[in-house]
């Protein structure tokens, strides 16, 4: 992804340097281009370097069927889960603290922040990590990726 970006950066700033007696708007619109891309590079660089501690619950039954944020259908029977606040499509490891089972899931779905829970997963994401229903919820560490 970042060698793509580069690559997108280096076509831009050629485009800029060849065409010198462009006007002030396709500048300008160049530039915005290359800020844009920078900003994203500087925003992955500093996602892929968080690790938190905190709850994982499992989502509510009654889920099954309707949208989450991202607009696919949610199904218990398959890996997805939600947090509060990181970008919908970010891939994060979740470590259950009890046993140390992983799991790569990716971020489907937005929940709230007051709930205290760092992490809502499906049936089968919790199954994963060994967290069930008796428990309901788990102490886990969340490292994005």
């Amino acid at each position: 992804m970042i060698y793509k970006q580069l690559i997108i950066i280096e076509g831009v700033i050629k485009e800029l340097v060849l065409k010198k007696f462009t006007t002030f708007a396709v500048q300008k619109n160049l530039y915005l281009r290359i800020f844009s891309i920078i900003a994203g590079l500087f925003l992955a660089f500093q996602l892929s370097s968080q690790t938190y501690i905190g709850t994982a619950t499992i989502y509510s039954k009654k889920f099954d069927g309707k949208k989450t944020y991202s607009g696919q259908i949610f199904d218990s029977r398959k890996i997805s889960a939600a947090h509060p606040w990181l970008p919908m499509g970010t891939k994060v490891e979740v470590t259950n603290l009890k046993n140390n089972k992983k799991l790569v899931v990716t971020i489907n779905d937005r929940m709230g922040k007051s709930s205290g829970y760092l992490l809502d997963m499906s049936r089968a994401a919790a199954n994963k990590i060994g967290l069930n229903l008796k428990h309901g919820v788990t102490r886990i560490r969340l490292k994005v990726l």
